[in-house]
């Protein structure tokens, strides 16, 4: 699992959240209720290349609006 990779090159514990970053008030209920945050890692993105040719506006929603998103919240809260 890619958390356990990150705490190993880190040495610290990092909390998992799982939160649909398309859901801008989940989002945002996250940070207000969990944070502050001392860092971010958003494992969240689409990586398939053939089905994202296939269905390219899914990935675009998914990966560019949910990092968006993501951002868009950072940027209120910090």
């Amino acid at each position: 699992m890619s958390i356990l990779r990150v705490e190993k090159l880190t040495g610290k514990t990092c909390d998992f959240v799982n939160v649909d970053l398309l859901n801008h008030a989940e989002v945002h209920k996250l940070f207000k209720v969990k944070g502050p945050f001392q860092s971010v890692i958003h494992f969240a993105a689409l990586k398939s290349v053939g089905e994202s040719v296939a269905i390219p506006l899914k990935y675009y929603k998914n990966n560019l609006t949910g990092s968006i998103t993501l951002l868009e919240v950072i940027n209120i809260k910090y």
